[in-house]
C-alpha cells in the first residue's frame, strides 16, 4: 500500500515501514550524473529510524549511516540467500529487504532520488 498525504503526493507508510525497524537491508543505488554517466553502489545496514519528513535511516554496516527519502515502497521482502556486492566483493547471507532507488545528480552534485525499484 502506497500512502498519499493531502495533496495527492506519494507519502510514508509509517505503520509499514516501523515493522521493519532492526532489519537488515540490502541497498542499491544507481546515480546517473548530468552527462549520463552512471555510477552503481551497493551497501547493507540496519534500519534505525522512521521520520515522515527526514525520511528512513539506516545504521550501515562498518559504521556510518544514510538516509533515504520517506518512501517505504521501495522495501521489497528480500528472497532468501545469498547477495554480492559488486562494489565490494562483500556477501550479504539473507538480509530481511533491499531496496533500489536510481539518483539524477544535478551539475552541482546534488542529488535527487528519482525512482524507487526492486534489486
Amino acid at each position: 500500500m502506497i500512502a498519499v498525504d493531502g495533496d495527492g503526493r506519494r507519502g510514508l507508510n509509517e505503520a509499514r515501514v516501523r515493522f521493519a525497524l532492526g532489519k537488515r537491508v540490502l541497498i542499491g543505488l544507481t546515480e546517473v550524473g548530468p552527462d549520463g554517466e552512471v555510477a552503481q553502489r551497493q551497501f547493507v545496514g540496519i534500519l534505525s529510524s522512521v521520520d515522515p519528513v527526514l525520511g528512513i535511516g539506516f545504521s550501515l554496516d562498518g559504521g556510518g549511516s544514510y538516509q533515504l527519502p520517506p518512501d517505504g515502497s521501495a522495501l521489497e521482502e528480500a528472497r532468501p540467500g545469498s547477495y554480492r556486492l559488486r562494489s565490494t566483493g562483500e556477501t550479504v547471507v539473507d538480509p530481511d529487504y533491499t531496496c533500489s532507488w536510481t539518483v539524477y545528480r544535478n551539475a552541482s552534485g546534488t542529488g535527487v532520488p528519482a525512482t524507487a525499484s526492486e534489486i
